[in-house]
């Protein structure tokens, strides 16, 4: 299994908030995927739905039974987001349950956002998920790390 490259995952566990992304500034601002901000895409440019990364708050207390092999689908955030991982292959999917998915958009090496019509991002999936989120997660502590 490959490492990712120009992957950035930073946590935070005052808000227990997970980013992940490029590392790319967000001059565009974000699009709430969830009506309370739970998860949040950042693009590049505000007319350009170029994604740079995501925010996701209560991220350990969302994920780490997924990541931890202890269920493989479910729901979140009040059934706003549906929530997949294959220990097999340690990919997470996550992605709105009220808006479709349109197309796809390459964020990072091993991070692909899943946009709608409008090219706001509604979910995304992470290849190598437990063994790049886990650290962080079941730490609960405050800590950054850049992939490359």
């Amino acid at each position: 299994m490959s490492e990712p490259k120009n992957l950035l995952v930073s946590y935070a566990e005052e808000g227990d908030l997970l980013a992940i992304g490029n590392g790319a500034q967000a001059k565009g601002g974000g699009y709430s995927v969830t009506r309370n901000s739970f998860f949040t895409g950042f693009y590049a440019e505000k007319d350009r739905r170029q994604c740079v990364g995501f925010d996701l708050l209560d991220a350990a207390l969302m994920l780490t039974l997924y990541l931890n092999g202890e269920a493989s689908q479910g729901v979140v955030c009040d059934g706003e987001l549906s929530v997949s991982y294959c220990d097999e292959t340690d990919t997470l999917i996550l992605v709105s349950n009220r808006e479709p998915v349109a197309h796809n958009q390459d964020v990072a090496d091993g991070l692909t956002a899943h946009c709608n019509e409008l090219g706001r991002a509604v979910g995304f999936t992470l290849k190598n998920a437990g063994q790049l989120l886990l650290p962080y997660l079941q730490g609960r502590k405050a800590k950054t790390g850049a992939v490359s």
